[in-house]
């Protein structure tokens, strides 16, 4: 059988486990696979595909100066090459590799949709562009039922294009580890009675991450020596929550540093809480998945993925759009019922098992066949 040649683009991607595994996972056999990555500085992605026999074109792209330089790179590696799929992620990856592989007559041409409504709510002038992608798209792959919702509903795409692919993840390697907790716990000066409440998010408004901190407050009148942790805190609004958490007795928190080893902070919590402001700001939300697989009982907000996962007092608590009284309320209700907090940690691992990346990687390989 003849190889499929298949072009990626991806945009702003340093590392992504995510993308490595679906790229690294599809079959030699089957699929000769190549990336353009778009960004300022290549990082540590190039050398990683290469060593899964990937080879990597990088694309200096910083912004919109290079906006044409960088298209015009990719239509003449698009022309020469000729793939017979081109498949795009991500926002700049495309807008640029959709229009020039339609320039450049690739025959079939798709992209996976990350986002869900940012751009409606907070660049609304972005959207005519998610417009252009989406018709020059001859297929598209949205990450959860929510996204292929915007898709169809908000943005009138063709339902007929659209297929709803699930990220997956190596689920056992979030499974907490008590020597990890133990070191982790020694390094931020942690005490074994303190309880620990997890929080990975960037620190930006449709995060909800206001509303933490004012259940933190409310948590903190039980529980004085409770200790937010905090990680993933980049973020447009840093600087702002910083000045918040200042607020804060400076022993109840911490930012917790990047850790290369996916159990390291899930290892750390004792509860996990991400509430995204509505239903549809969340395009997927892995945390949601990782945390469930991890056995760390959650309080979310249903969004994202959680609208397809999440069952109350099975596998987490749900809690309504921008409460913290509800937030805090459902954080002391684990502290004080040990029966439901087991429960939760037992059941939530079993409920993700199907979000796995072999199962991400055959559904991908059936829809390039499609093709």
């Amino acid at each position: 059988m003849n190889r499929r040649n298949i072009i990626h683009i991806i945009s702003h991607i340093n590392r992504s486990r995510t993308i490595e595994a679906a790229f690294s996972g599809l079959s030699a056999a089957k699929y000769r696979q190549e990336v353009i990555l778009l960004h300022e500085q290549p990082g540590p992605l190039p050398s990683i595909l290469e060593k899964n026999g990937i080879p990597v074109t990088f694309i200096t792209y910083r912004g919109k100066k290079d906006l044409l330089s960088a298209g015009y790179k990719i239509y003449r590696l698009l022309k020469k090459k000729q793939p017979d799929i081109l498949h795009c992620q991500l926002f700049e990856a495309s807008y640029l590799g959709l229009l020039a592989g339609r320039m450049a007559g690739i025959p079939c041409r798709l992209h996976t949709r990350h986002h869900s409504t940012f751009h409606h709510v907070y660049f609304p002038r972005a959207v005519k562009h998610d417009l252009k992608i989406n018709a020059a798209s001859h297929r598209i792959i949205a990450v959860s039922e929510n996204v292929a919702n915007v898709l169809r509903n908000r943005e009138g795409a063709d339902p007929g294009k659209i297929r709803v692919i699930h990220h997956g993840m190596t689920l056992v390697d979030f499974i907490r580890d008590p020597e990890i907790r133990s070191d982790r716990m020694k390094k931020y000066g942690l005490k074994d009675d303190q309880w620990k409440i997890g929080v990975i998010s960037r620190f930006t408004d449709w995060k909800g991450i206001t509303y933490i901190f004012e259940a933190f407050r409310i948590i903190l009148q039980e529980l004085p020596e409770a200790v937010l942790l905090l990680g993933n805190t980049g973020g447009d609004k840093k600087e702002e929550y910083m000045k918040i958490l200042g607020t804060l007795p400076r022993s109840s928190w911490r930012i917790l540093e990047f850790d290369p080893d996916p159990r390291a902070m899930y290892s750390l919590f004792d509860v996990f809480v991400h509430i995204p402001v509505d239903e549809q700001a969340e395009a997927f939300g892995q945390v949601y998945l990782e945390s469930m697989a991890a056995g760390v009982p959650g309080v979310f907000t249903r969004s994202g993925i959680a609208t397809e996962v999440l069952r109350d007092g099975e596998n987490g608590i749900a809690v309504p759009f921008r409460d913290a009284g509800a937030v805090a309320t459902a954080v002391l209700q684990l502290y004080r019922d040990g029966n439901q907090y087991q429960r939760i940690s037992r059941q939530a691992p079993e409920s993700v098992k199907n979000f796995s990346t072999e199962r991400m990687i055959s559904e991908l390989e059936m829809f390039y066949d499609e093709l």
